[in-house]
């Protein structure tokens, strides 16, 4: 499988892809130490190995844990647009994972993701907005965030969408809307 990956890649000319492929083999079969990673990341200036470098310090593979040094590497890689790295320091600090929780910043990292379709992203945002965290509450921004998210298959968008219908929350009531989204036959 991996030769024939290799095959297409250099055969399309997709040396990136092909150089993100093989550091992300050797970094996970342990021939390249972090430092090396580090040293590659910085020389290509590449946000995939960025990304890559800032969820080994995010996660603890291969290196200690060190939200700091993750969260430098996902802003390296999201300055030069990976979405992903957007969507993980989005999560990071709507979570407070290795920071204080900052909704501020969460809505900041997260607004291009929702904005490319990132049904996950796009549910943060509707929370945000619905319970008015470092936003003024605004329902119907929600609604639009968790409507996105929901037709994804983003089954907790759903669910939120179902209870502010359900329980009139910011808008009128609307049971037929509410049984849509939370699935009910009642």
């Amino acid at each position: 499988m991996m030769k024939n990956l290799f095959r297409k890649c250099s055969t399309r000319h997709h040396v990136g892809l092909l150089s993100q492929a093989m550091l992300l083999i050797l970094f996970s079969s342990g021939v390249l130490a972090n430092s090396n990673l580090e040293d590659i990341a910085r020389k290509f200036s590449d946000p995939t190995s960025y990304y890559l470098l800032a969820e080994q310090y995010s996660k603890g593979r291969g290196v200690e844990k060190d939200y700091p040094k993750a969260i430098g590497w996902y802003e390296e890689a999201a300055k030069l647009g990976h979405i992903r790295s957007e969507l993980r320091l989005g999560n990071m600090y709507y979570y407070g994972i290795g920071v204080k929780p900052d909704f501020s910043a969460a809505r900041n990292w997260l607004k291009r993701p929702a904005a490319r379709g990132s049904s996950a992203a796009q549910y943060l945002l509707g929370m945000i907005y619905l319970e008015g965290k470092g936003v003024k509450k605004n329902t119907q921004m929600a609604i639009r965030f968790f409507q996105s998210a929901s037709e994804d298959s983003h089954s907790d968008a759903a669910y939120q969408l179902g209870r502010i219908y359900f329980y009139a929350i910011g808008i009128q009531q609307d049971i037929p809307k509410a049984r849509k989204f939370l699935n009910l036959d009642f």
